[in-house]
């Protein structure tokens, strides 16, 4: 099927990615600027509460 369907093609080729886990290392940042990522529990708490309780703050409602 590759041979006729870009998006088998494609698949091939990047088959290799899902090969092993993907390593994020945020040393450089948070070294160089303080920045550190937001704990899983906290950002998947407060985006469920975006969703849920309209007086909670919503990034896309508060960007205006």
């Amino acid at each position: 099927m590759a041979l006729t369907s870009p998006v088998v093609r494609e698949l091939l080729e990047m088959q290799y990615q899902f090969e092993e886990p993907f390593i994020v290392d945020s040393s450089k940042i948070t070294t160089r600027l303080g920045v550190t990522a937001t704990p899983l529990d906290q950002a998947i708490t407060e985006t469920l509460l975006s969703y849920t309780n309209p007086s909670h703050p919503h990034p896309e409602r508060s960007r205006s």
